[in-house]
């Protein structure tokens, strides 16, 4: 028999079992709504929204298929299991990989103590913002940004900055950081796509730097953008 001939009789099986019970219609509404979200998760573009979809329809699964396991008079069946711990495995992931994704980014890129480097860095941003550690990683293009609890600057962007220019950029990544503390790890997972390509929303580039300039002065930030961006002025904000 074919895997999926055995799939096909798995499904028609299921379908008998749930049949006779009360709650079949609830179970087939909620299918169909998963269906319904995962089809739309293809065609939006917001990442904030495609993440809340998704979630949402990997819920109603879990829903459908606890309601199936508790009405169904038949034994479990392989199919149904797979995509249950499936389900359950992606949904852990996105809940957990906020929380845990600097730590990957820290193996990945190799990254240091920037103590190691630059002495005041570490204790300037602790005065920021309680419990972010800052690191650095060896990459010659000028790259900052924030994830998880931690800020991570490349050896390039450290040697085009000079002491206020990176007092600058370290305020503007630890507004991102306490930004993120207070934002749903939907949210949160919605901008990591964004947070290493240092691709981020307009507005909370802005906040952020409005942030940075509070802290080290207008003339540090524009400064270290004119550095880090000479050919787009636009990202000097009012």
């Amino acid at each position: 028999m074919s895997a999926i001939q055995h799939i096909s009789d798995e499904v028609g099986c299921y379908i008998n079992c749930i049949q006779s019970s009360s709650l079949t219609w609830v179970i087939l509404m909620l299918i169909a709504l998963a269906i319904f979200l995962f089809i739309a998760y293809l065609f939006v573009s917001n990442p904030d929204h495609r993440i809340t979809i998704f979630a949402s329809g990997q819920v109603l699964i879990i829903s459908a298929v606890w309601l199936s396991f508790t009405t169904m008079t038949c034994n479990s069946m392989f199919f149904i299991d797979i995509y249950l711990i499936y389900t359950l495995l992606t949904l852990g992931i996105m809940i957990f990989l906020p929380r845990v994704f600097d730590r990957y980014l820290i193996r990945h890129l190799n990254a240091a103590p920037i103590t190691e480097l630059i002495g005041w860095t570490q204790q300037f941003v602790n005065n920021l913002v309680k419990g972010t550690r800052v690191f650095y990683f060896d990459s010659a293009i000028p790259k900052a940004f924030a994830a998880g609890r931690s800020i991570f600057l490349s050896v390039g962007l450290l040697e085009m900055l000079n002491d206020d220019e990176l007092r600058a950029v370290l305020a503007h990544e630890s507004w991102h950081i306490m930004h993120n503390k207070k934002t749903h790890w939907l949210k949160q997972l919605s901008l990591m796509t964004f947070t290493t390509t240092g691709i981020m929303k307009p507005e909370l580039e802005q906040m952020a730097d409005r942030y940075a300039a509070s802290i080290t002065g207008r003339g540090a930030l524009d400064s270290a953008r004119l550095k880090l961006f000479p050919e787009d002025q636009s990202t000097l904000n009012p």
